[in-house]
């Protein structure tokens, strides 16, 4: 293989923080799948018995959306275990990566507006079993992360026109 070939098969492969930023969008996505499974879970106890077979089947199409979307981290892992390489894949510097953080942020803010809102809402639904509400709190979590995290990563860090940044 001649030199012109190496580099450009070099050009052609993902960095390690190009793949570290799909992954992260990839758990994103396995997230927003949790949160519909989550829904659908809460969904089961209040439907009338002939539609919770719909509602395992949207469960089932999440367990497989969610296996989808992170088979390729376990593998990526599995094939590469260097150390510069992890280092580079693990890193916090990167947009995506301060995306994600902030998407934990409004997730984090929302949750717990949501939770004191149930807290005086739950008093009046006695007839709502309670595991209904812990799936109702794990879909606006997970939901609103993998929301605000692909709102957040939507444009790959370009400013928007008329910012001052």
């Amino acid at each position: 293989m001649t030199v012109a070939n190496d580099t450009m098969a070099a050009e052609e492969r993902p960095s390690p923080a190009d793949i570290a930023d799909r992954h992260r969008r990839y758990v994103a996505l396995a997230m927003l799948a949790a949160a519909a499974m989550s829904l659908a879970n809460a969904a089961e106890r209040l439907v009338q018995p002939d539609l919770v077979a719909v509602t395992a089947w949207v469960q089932a199409a999440m367990v497989v959306a969610i296996v989808g979307a992170l088979i390729p981290l376990g593998l990526w892992k599995l094939r590469n275990r260097d150390a510069d390489l992890r280092y580079l894949y693990m890193s916090e510097d990167g947009f995506v990566a301060q995306s994600l953080q902030r998407a934990k942020s409004i997730s984090w803010v929302t949750t717990f507006v949501f939770l004191s809102g149930l807290a005086t809402v739950a008093e009046r639904l006695d007839s709502v079993p309670s595991e209904v509400f812990t799936y109702l709190t794990t879909t606006v979590m997970l939901g609103v992360f993998s929301g605000a995290f692909l709102f957040l990563d939507r444009d790959g860090g370009e400013v928007p026109i008329g910012s001052d940044a």
